[in-house]
C-alpha cells in the first residue's frame, strides 16, 4: 500500500568517521620541541653617581654637548709661576737681610805699649803696670760701643820703635779678644785707654782677617 509522500533518496551519505576527519589534519614529524618564546629584556643596571673627575668645576655647570670646550687659560698658570718665582726671590733677599743684620764677628788684637819693667829681649815675656787693667773699646761707624776688653799685665816683648840697638826690647804687646761684635758696618775704631782721642780706624775686613793692632806711647 502506497502513500502520497514521496520518499527521497538520502544524498548526504553516512557521517564520516573520526579517523577520516583526523586524516585531513597534518601531523608533526620528528621529536617534539617546546614553542620558542621571546627573550626577556635584561634587567636595568643600578644607578650610580658619575665619577668626580667627569663633573664640571663648581659653578660652571655642564658643558653643552657638541660645542667645543674653551681652551685652557695658560696665562693664568704662567702668572702663578711668575708670582712664585718673585716670592722665592723676595724670601731669599729677606733672609739675607736678616742674616746680615744679625751677623757677628770675633775681633782679636794687640795693644803695644812703649816701656816695660826691666830689660828683656824681643819675644820674651814682659809685664807693665800701665797696661794692667787698661780698657780697650771698639766703636762702630755711628760711634756706638760694640765691643770692650781689658788688658792684663802680661805680654810679649818687642822692639817696636827700635829704641835700643843692643838687642833689648822697647815695648810690650798685650793681646785682647772681643766676641759677638756686631758686623753690620764697614768701618770701626779701636781706642786703648781712657784718654781723649778717636782711636785707630779699621775696616770690617781688617778686623775679621788680621785683627786690630794698636800702638800706645
Amino acid at each position: 500500500m502506497s502513500s502520497g509522500t514521496e520518499q527521497r533518496p538520502h544524498t548526504t551519505g553516512p557521517a564520516p568517521l573520526a579517523e577520516e576527519t583526523n586524516a585531513a589534519m597534518p601531523r608533526p614529524t620528528g621529536p617534539w620541541t617546546p614553542p620558542q618564546r621571546a627573550p626577556f629584556p635584561p634587567p636595568a643596571a643600578a644607578w650610580a653617581p658619575p665619577p668626580a673627575w667627569s663633573l664640571p668645576p663648581a659653578g660652571l655647570g655642564p658643558h653643552p654637548p657638541g660645542v667645543p670646550a674653551p681652551p685652557a687659560r695658560s696665562g693664568t698658570r704662567w702668572g702663578w709661576i711668575v708670582l712664585g718665582i718673585v716670592a722665592a726671590i723676595a724670601a731669599v733677599v729677606l733672609i739675607g737681610t736678616v742674616a746680615a743684620n744679625n751677623r757677628t764677628m770675633t775681633v782679636n788684637g794687640t795693644v803695644t805699649i812703649y816701656g816695660m819693667s826691666g830689660y828683656v829681649t824681643p819675644g820674651s815675656g814682659c809685664t807693665g803696670t800701665v797696661a794692667s787693667g787698661m780698657p780697650v773699646t771698639l766703636y762702630d761707624a755711628s760711634g756706638s760701643v760694640v765691643g770692650t776688653a781689658t788688658l792684663t799685665g802680661s805680654g810679649i816683648a818687642a822692639n817696636t820703635w827700635s829704641t835700643y840697638t843692643s838687642g833689648y826690647a822697647d815695648s810690650c804687646s798685650y793681646a785682647f779678644t772681643m766676641t759677638d761684635v756686631a758686623a753690620t758696618d764697614d768701618h770701626y775704631r779701636v781706642k786703648a785707654g781712657s784718654a781723649s782721642g778717636d782711636g785707630v780706624g779699621f775696616s770690617r775686613e781688617q778686623l775679621e782677617t788680621s785683627g786690630a793692632h794698636v800702638t800706645y806711647r
